[in-house]
Parts: C-alpha cells; sequence; structure tokens
C-alpha cells in the first residue's frame, strides 16, 4: 500500500481558528490527528478534513513529535490569514463502512 498525503487550505476567522479540535502529540501518540470538525467553519465548508485524518505538517513545518497545544499555537499565532495543513488521511488505513464497525462474540 502506498501512503498519499494531501494538502488543505483553510482561512483563519475573526478568533483565528479554522474549526478543527486536534488530539494526539508528544508524550501521549507518535501522530497528530484531528478529532472533530466544527458545523459552519472554514473546515466543514472546505470539506477535506475529517475526524481521524492525521496531519503531518502545518504552513511548512513538519508537527511530528509536537504536542497539540503547540500545533494549535502554531496555527492561532500565524501571522498569515490562510493556513495550510499537510494530511493523510484516515480512510487510507481503516474502512469504516457499517459492516467493519461491529465484532461478534457469539
Amino acid at each position: 500500500m502506498t501512503v498519499t498525503s494531501g494538502t488543505v487550505t483553510l482561512e483563519k476567522n475573526d478568533s483565528n481558528l479554522i474549526g478543527i479540535s486536534i488530539g494526539g502529540g508528544a508524550k501521549l501518540c507518535p501522530c497528530l490527528y484531528v478529532v472533530q470538525v466544527f458545523d459552519n467553519t472554514a473546515a466543514a465548508r472546505e470539506g477535506t478534513l475529517q475526524s481521524g485524518d492525521e496531519i503531518t505538517g502545518v504552513n511548512g513545518v513538519n508537527v511530528k513529535g509536537r504536542s497539540k497545544q503547540e500545533v494549535a499555537q502554531m496555527i492561532q499565532r500565524s501571522q498569515v490569514r490562510r493556513v495550510s495543513a499537510v494530511l493523510i488521511p484516515l480512510t487510507l488505513f481503516t474502512d469504516l463502512s457499517p459492516k467493519q464497525m461491529f465484532l461478534s462474540l457469539s
């Protein structure tokens, strides 16, 4: 299997947010990932980011090994309105169709 990453560019709102929550990161998990995409935000309108997608870079900076707090601050403190994130989609690793979601222990 070949893992392919992609880039998404989002415009921050007046609070310097793009509309996602992130999880994982240093000390907890070797990767950072999208936990939630909030409704009616730049991330939701753009439509690429999904819960579970791994985030590997922000504005040209590799974020592997960083904490989620560091990455959130990178996004919020960026002087540019448009934020670019490199991601590896969750769908490359899993099939979350209904038939795959449950395990029968009969």
